[in-house]
């Protein structure tokens, strides 16, 4: 065999390498990618856990704002002012976390159900207006922008 042969078995080999290299770094990013989810989805689970717990324990006055806002007492106001700003901000991380990829559309989209309940009380429209529009950041304002919009057309 002459060194031409030989450079070329070996030329054959290191591409075959590079190539099995690929193959096994192409296998552990979606592997890595995988993990991600599951642990971005595990956060937000726990995340709601913990807003269901409040809401529940906030719901007296959220069905107060519903039938008779102007009777909340400055406490009640800063309590369901509160519960909305920490919502809203679980929904934004989500929205970010599905931007990056790591929320795939069924699971966004069951968030962005949640926005849209959020918001199916004049309340929450007009804190967000008073209050809370330019908190978050652009993109998300304009996401619950059109929100609050699509609800104002539906009543």
């Amino acid at each position: 065999m002459n060194w031409e042969a030989i450079g070329a078995i070996a030329e054959l080999m290191g591409a075959l390498a590079v190539f099995l290299t690929l193959v096994y770094l192409t296998v552990q990013i979606r592997q890595n990618t995988k993990a991600l989810q599951g642990t971005t989805l595990n956060a937000i689970t726990a995340q709601t856990g913990e807003e269901l717990k409040w809401a529940s324990e906030q719901t007296d006055i959220r069905r107060k704002a519903r039938d008779e806002y102007e009777s909340l007492s400055e406490a009640e106001l800063w309590q369901l002012y509160c519960w909305l700003a920490s919502a809203l901000q679980a929904r934004e991380n989500e929205y970010f976390q599905f931007k990056l990829g790591l929320l795939d559309r069924m699971v966004w989209d069951s968030r962005l159900n949640i926005i849209e309940s959020i918001f199916d009380n004049e309340w929450a429209i007009q804190h967000w207006k008073d209050r809370l529009r330019n908190v978050y950041s652009d993109e998300f304002t304009r996401l619950i922008d059109d929100v609050v919009a699509a609800k104002r057309i539906v009543a």
